[in-house]
Order: C-alpha cells, then sequence, then structure tokens
C-alpha cells in the first residue's frame, strides 16, 4: 500500500463518518492500515490476528464492525463462500475482479478479464435485463493443492 492509498481511504472513513452518527477512532486506522497492507482476501479472525499485534486492546467484535464499516462505505469489498465464511479485501480503487478459488485450501485468486465481462454484458442485454452488479466465482483446485 503506498501513502495516497491510506489518504485517499482515510478521507473516504472521515467522510463517511462525519455524515453519521460515528465517532472518529485510531483502532480503525490501525484495522484500515492492516488491511490494505494485506492485499489480499482476509477473514476477520486473520484480520484480527495480524492486527493485535500492533495494538493488543483491539478486540474481534471491533474488526467485524470496523469491517462492516469499510464495506459500507467502499473501502472495502466482501466475498463469501461456503455460505458461512467471508473474506475482506482492499476495494478503494481497483477494478472490478472475479475470483478462482480452491476447493481444497480456500486461496482466492483475484481474475480480471475484458472478454468476461463483456460476455456477461451482452448476456443481460439479450435476456432484457440491466445489470446492477454482478459475482463470478469459479472453483476448482489451485496448482499447490494439485501436487
Amino acid at each position: 500500500m503506498n501513502k495516497d492509498e491510506f489518504t485517499r481511504a482515510t478521507d473516504i472513513l472521515n467522510d463517511y463518518i462525519q455524515s453519521r452518527p460515528l465517532k472518529y477512532s485510531e483502532k480503525r486506522l490501525v484495522i484500515l492500515r492492516a488491511l490494505l497492507d494485506s492485499n489480499r482476501h482476509l477473514t476477520a479472525e486473520e484480520l484480527h490476528s495480524i492486527v493485535k499485534d500492533k495494538d493488543a486492546s483491539i478486540g474481534i467484535a471491533t474488526i467485524y464492525r470496523t469491517l462492516r464499516l469499510f464495506t459500507e462505505c467502499g473501502i472495502s469489498g466482501e466475498l463469501t463462500l461456503d455460505g458461512s465464511t467471508t473474506r475482506y479485501y482492499p476495494a478503494l480503487g481497483k477494478a472490478h475482479h472475479d475470483h478462482l478459488i480452491c476447493i481444497k485450501c480456500g486461496k482466492v485468486v483475484n481474475i480480471v478479464s475484458p472478454g468476461i465481462e463483456k460476455t456477461q454484458e451482452k448476456l443481460a442485454r439479450e435476456n432484457g435485463f440491466t445489470l446492477e452488479s454482478h459475482r463470478l466465482d469459479l472453483f476448482g483446485i489451485c496448482s499447490d493443492c494439485q501436487k
């Protein structure tokens, strides 16, 4: 993560907080920095493990509340797997992406494909749909697990 990315994210977060009955919190910034530095899809528990080394007073409930806040204001995205495991990832300034997901180890790989995007838009038009959003998750076995 570069300084500009963190500054942009904190500006968005501060604007969002000021527009609601929320208070500023240094703990949110610690969580934000950890999420942006990770540059991968993390569960709340994984993020908590990273954050508690930086500030032991941050509990798992704070992580969950903060991740919900980050998702609401567009700083993070969320990917729910198998109906129960939710992973969070930095979304600010990132192009839309889809996912390859390993069914053995849970590894998530971002994929960006203009061809897939065009096909999805074409399918929607052909069926009379106006896309509001979409998500494509492809499940398989990663190269590490195939060994």
